[in-house]
Parts: structure tokens; sequence; C-alpha cells
């Protein structure tokens, strides 16, 4: 008897017989490649993590070192004047008022005098301003 000659649900039954799933070694298969794809990117993304936050950090720093400047200019200071937060503030654009802080230690940042650069406190090694 061919399929064509059987009744509609004796049809439906006998192709849920027919139909065929994964096997354990096919299924281990895609996951060891899977696995082996993270291994490889991982890394990757990783250091790219690391290498935007160090960036934005040292983005930071610029800002607070430029800021440091305008107010000294502005204010008539000397170099050796060491401002505080609520003094530059003024003079950084950002959004909620906030002391800007490392993206990687969460710590705030070593403002220094006005003719010293800014410093990270927790990365003061590799998080620093490009020198002029």
């Amino acid at each position: 008897m061919t399929d064509g000659n059987l009744p509609l649900t004796k049809r439906r039954i006998r192709r849920r017989k027919e139909t065929n799933a994964f096997t354990l070694f096919e299924i281990m298969i895609v996951v060891l490649i899977m696995a082996t794809l993270l291994n490889i990117a991982l890394p990757n993304f990783i250091s790219a993590r690391n290498t935007s936050q160090t960036n934005s950090c040292i983005g930071n720093l610029q800002t607070i070192q430029n800021a440091k400047q305008e107010w000294a200019i502005d204010t008539n200071q000397a170099g050796t004047v060491t401002p505080t937060w609520t003094e530059i503030s003024v003079y950084v654009n950002s959004a909620n008022d906030s002391q800007p802080i490392c993206p990687t230690s969460l710590q705030p940042y070593d403002f220094g005098a006005v003719d010293e650069a800014a410093t990270c406190t927790v990365y003061p090694v590799t998080h620093v301003m490009p020198s002029w």
C-alpha cells in the first residue's frame, strides 16, 4: 500500500515515525565547534574591553587637565595651585555633574596642580596622557 491510499490520520502517524532527529554525536560536534569559536573570540573581546577602558580613562584625564588650565586662566591662578572638583566642574561637560572616575577601577582621579598632569590613582603607569 502506498501513502496515497491510506487515510489522512495514518499518513500523519507514518510521517512522524519517519522523521529523523540529530544524533548525540552530531550535537557534540556542534558544541565542540561552538566552544572552539568561543575560545578564539573571548580573548579578543577582553582585550578590546581593556583597550577601550584605558582610552576612556586617558580621555577623562585630558578633560580634567583642560578644565584645570581653563580654571587657572579664568581665575588668574598660578601653576602650582591645585584646584578642587567643585572649582573645575563648571569647565567639564558632564551630564550628571559628578566627578569623573576611572572606568577600570571606578576610583576618582588625582587632579594635581595646574602645571602637573592629572593621574589615575590605580593605574598610573598604563593610564597616562600622551606627552605633548
